[in-house]
């Protein structure tokens, strides 16, 4: 007799069978799709990568010509900035000449009217002592001598023949010189 371990068993086998002949199929071409989904996957990974490598091939390449332009803008720039250095110091430089000439102009018109104010009132001194010296120091025969003298010599400057445009001062005219 047949043993219920044994039907089982061949029952089994007929189950796995069958379910094999029927479930194969569809395993093998689930299996295919999936190879066929994950093989585009790959493929389509694969040129995303050759594109992302394209790309950043050329952005090396637009990188190196960005870095050439600047460089080559900097040196540009570079030349530019003395240029406007140099522009620069020569304008400073005919300023402060300015500036010197016009502090030189300033400085001889200050110092030519300190010395006239200055002779003015050393003048204007000598004269009140002179005026002093005349009036409380010296006698009338004293005064009238020497006005005197002052006269003659003044008839003596009339008397000779002088041009006026000489360069002699009054002074040096008056000493005889």
């Amino acid at each position: 007799m047949i043993d219920a371990s044994f039907i089982l068993l061949l029952c089994f086998i007929g189950f796995t069978a069958i379910a094999f002949k029927f479930g194969y199929k569809k395993s093998i071409a689930g299996l295919d799709e999936q190879i066929s989904s994950v093989s585009k996957t790959v493929e389509s990974a694969l040129q995303f990568l050759k594109q992302a490598q394209e790309k950043h091939s050329h952005e090396v390449q637009y990188g190196e010509v960005i870095e050439h332009e600047i460089a080559e803008i900097f040196k540009r720039n570079h030349h530019q900035i003395e240029e406007i250095q140099h522009q620069a110091k020569a304008e400073l430089e005919r300023v402060m000449k300015n500036r010197i000439i016009q502090a030189d102009a300033r400085l001889d018109r200050l110092r030519s009217e300190v010395m006239d104010e200055l002779t003015l009132h050393v003048t204007n001194q000598v004269v009140q002592t002179l005026n002093s010296l005349f009036t409380n120091h010296l006698s009338s025969p004293m005064q009238k001598k020497i006005n005197d003298h002052f006269l003659n010599e003044l008839d003596q400057l009339f008397e000779k023949d002088t041009s006026i445009n000489t360069n002699a001062t009054p002074q040096k005219i008056v000493n005889g010189r």
